[in-house]
């Protein structure tokens, strides 16, 4: 679906799994015991 801004609503999912990955990532690295600095 298009939007107003320009944009489309699958640009937002790419957005919002992006960030999901992002967390599983994070939380992967923490189980090994890694720092993150953000």
């Amino acid at each position: 679906m298009p939007r107003a801004n320009g944009g489309t609503d699958d640009d937002d999912n790419l957005i919002v799994m992006s960030r999901k990955e992002h967390s599983a990532l994070e939380a992967r690295l923490r189980g090994r015991g890694v720092k993150i600095s953000t």
